[in-house]
């Protein structure tokens, strides 16, 4: 499904699909001027000033790499919040009509993730952007390096956990697009990491609801290392419950300080490079 679309009302680029041109070894560095009505709000990366540039127009400018990419992001309006999470500095944009309480609720849930997904290492990019917008048919949300986009449903923590788990496990460390694609296994990572992010009780509640998810498609099944997304009930339950699943019963054996430290390690020594499932075991 494409990912990339211009509208009047909502434009979305996304780096997870490549729309800037790719040269060699893909060492091009871009600026990216992005023209739009100073009525439309832009969010970029390196948060920049507009600049007018006409009657009614202004310019937005960005400076990115080729094989990091990046993703632009406009709507009509936006009630924007700045965060700050250790490193990380973070635009948090949401609809104007947006409580204050869910704001709050959401910021809060930002902090908790960023804390306990550290053991990972810093984030990937040192600013995240954080939108509510319309992700494509049959996603809540789309993460990457330095971008998530949320749908309505999809302002919670557990969410925000597993697409920020992504700038990770699909961001820095991008799944193969070679032979099986991996099994595109960052799916089954971010899902995963959230359980890291929750109190006891509501880890409890997710692994519960991907056993239930997993039941029914039980031996009617590809492996991991080939399963792809978007594939049907079967693929996502595979992807979103069993791999997870599977993760957590290493875990209760090993124990999570062992996990994370095997986690943070697959991180370090496969950042950059395209890898598999065979990567992670």
């Amino acid at each position: 499904p494409q990912l990339n679309y211009v509208k009047p009302k909502e434009v979305l680029l996304h780096e997870a699909q490549q729309w800037l041109p790719l040269v060699g070894t893909d060492l091009a560095e871009y600026d990216v001027p992005v023209e739009h009505p100073d009525s439309f709000e832009m969010i970029l990366e390196g948060d920049p000033p507009p600049v007018k540039v006409s009657r009614g127009w202004v310019s937005r400018r960005s400076r990115v790499r080729a094989d990091t990419g990046t993703t632009i992001f406009g709507r009509p309006s936006y009630a924007i919040r700045r965060v700050k999470a250790g490193n990380l500095s973070i635009v948090l944009a949401v609809a104007p009509d947006r409580k204050k309480a869910e704001i709050d609720d959401l910021e809060e849930g930002i902090r908790a993730t960023h804390r306990a997904l550290s053991v990972l290492g810093e984030p990937p990019a040192a600013e995240l952007r954080i939108v509510e917008s319309t992700p494509p048919p049959m996603a809540m949300a789309v993460g990457g390096r330095s971008f998530i986009a949320l749908g309505v449903d999809a302002l919670t923590r557990t969410v925000v956990a597993h697409e920020l788990g992504q700038s990770w496990f699909g961001g820095l460390i991008p799944n193969s697009q070679k032979g099986d694609w991996g099994g595109q296994w960052p799916e089954s990572l971010a899902e995963f990491v959230v359980t890291w992010a929750l109190d006891e009780t509501r880890a409890r509640t997710l692994r519960q609801e991907w056993a239930h998810g997993y039941s029914p498609v039980f031996g009617d099944e590809d492996p991991l290392r080939v399963t792809r997304n978007f594939r049907g009930n079967a693929s996502r339950a595979i992807l979103y419950c069993k791999g997870p699943l599977l993760l957590a019963a290493v875990e209760r054996r090993a124990g999570r300080p062992a996990l994370q430290a095997a986690l943070a390690r697959f991180v370090r020594e496969r950042a950059n490079q395209p890898s598999t499932w065979a990567d992670i075991v």
